[in-house]
């Protein structure tokens, strides 16, 4: 599995928000499923898909999913080496969307995927760096029949409930309600851990 896919939360996170670090390149990227903007009007998902570059290695891209709220303004301000992009379906569907040399965004039938290009990866089971030339990961797909509901892969939408239960425990007085939360924190976690080193490195 790729190493640190799916883990920003476990380190990156202060005060419910997100720390960015000086030696990455962070691509926030925001894409509005519900194929209706009108005009001038922007409609915005409730969370961003992070794709996080190392400076100084520019063939490792890792993938987080963030809700909105876990975005600082002014460390923002402060990295400058962010950049964001907000996305309609509709822009998907004649064209690719490229965010960097090796980072390009796709819609095919009803999944919506990202291409990473010549990236180095970390095989845990082969315990060695593996270099792939082109990797698809799948972002969220479509549901067939309803077209403004999207279904998030098992692995962001743990993370994403991996971060909203954070968000409560910092909140909680209660000390057994605290314990509770923490235990189920660290089950979540056990689970994520679970899916993402059950994937391997697969050239497309």
């Amino acid at each position: 599995m790729f190493k640190r896919m799916n883990d920003i939360h476990n380190d990156c996170l202060r005060q419910n928000k997100l720390v960015l670090d000086k030696e990455y390149r962070y691509d926030f990227i925001n894409i509005e499923t519900t194929g209706v903007m009108m005009l001038d009007s922007i409609a915005i998902a409730p969370y961003f898909f992070v794709f996080t570059t190392k400076l100084n290695s520019p063939f490792t891209v890792y993938i987080n999913i963030m809700p909105n709220d876990c975005i600082d303004p002014l460390q923002i301000t402060k990295h400058q080496n962010c950049y964001f992009k907000y996305i309609n379906l509709r822009d998907l569907k004649n064209e690719n969307l490229k965010i960097h040399d090796n980072l390009m965004i796709k819609k095919k039938s009803n999944e919506v995927f990202v291409s990473i290009f010549d990236q180095i990866y970390y095989h845990l089971r082969d315990d060695e760096e593996v270099k792939v030339e082109k990797v698809n990961y799948l972002l969220f797909a479509i549901a067939r029949y309803f077209n403004s509901e999207i279904l998030l892969p098992p692995n962001f939408s743990l993370q994403l409930n991996i971060i909203e239960k954070l968000f409560y425990y910092y909140e909680i007085e209660d000390l057994d309600e605290h314990e509770k939360t923490y235990d189920e924190i660290v089950k979540l976690n056990k689970e994520l851990e679970h899916i993402t080193t059950q994937k391997r490195l697969v050239p497309n």
